[in-house]
């Protein structure tokens, strides 16, 4: 997914957030990689200003504390997307589903596109070539 993402003309957003993030689960290729983004001009960096009110509504979709750690350690994709295409790649499955029940009652992130490159039902690669456009049924509202 990386490899299409290098080769096609996607960039990527980053924010310091998502680079420390990326910093700690670093290997070999995706260091290889991000060189290659930058070297190629392909990586966005934004700092959206922080969202505190969006995130209290978020974590009042739940009763679960457990559940607003997860969504608040990860709110950040959300800022991210929000700041800038509305589309989010990542390998998050668990934080996905509490997003999505928030998504059903906090209209500012329904639009947001969701993608796992790793879930092959998703068919993340051929969405990808075919410009990652913003699918109905890749939004938080239509998760299942």
């Amino acid at each position: 997914f990386l490899n299409e993402v290098l080769s096609f003309c996607h960039r990527v957003v980053m924010t310091q957030d998502i680079s420390d993030e990326w910093k700690k689960h670093r290997s070999d290729f995706v260091r290889e990689w991000r060189l290659s983004m930058e070297a190629r001009k392909k990586v966005c960096r934004v700092e959206p200003p922080a969202n505190e009110i969006l995130l209290d509504k978020i974590e009042k979709t739940t009763t679960k504390a457990d559940d607003r750690d997860a969504m608040r350690k990860d709110f950040h994709l959300l800022e991210a997307a929000l700041a800038t295409d509305q589309t989010i790649i990542s390998l998050e499955k668990t934080v996905l589903k509490h997003f999505t029940q928030a998504a059903q009652s906090v209209g500012e992130i329904r639009d947001i596109v969701w993608v796992n490159p790793e879930c092959t039902a998703e068919q993340p690669l051929p969405w990808l070539r075919k410009g990652a456009p913003p699918e109905a049924h890749r939004k938080l509202r239509n998760q299942p």
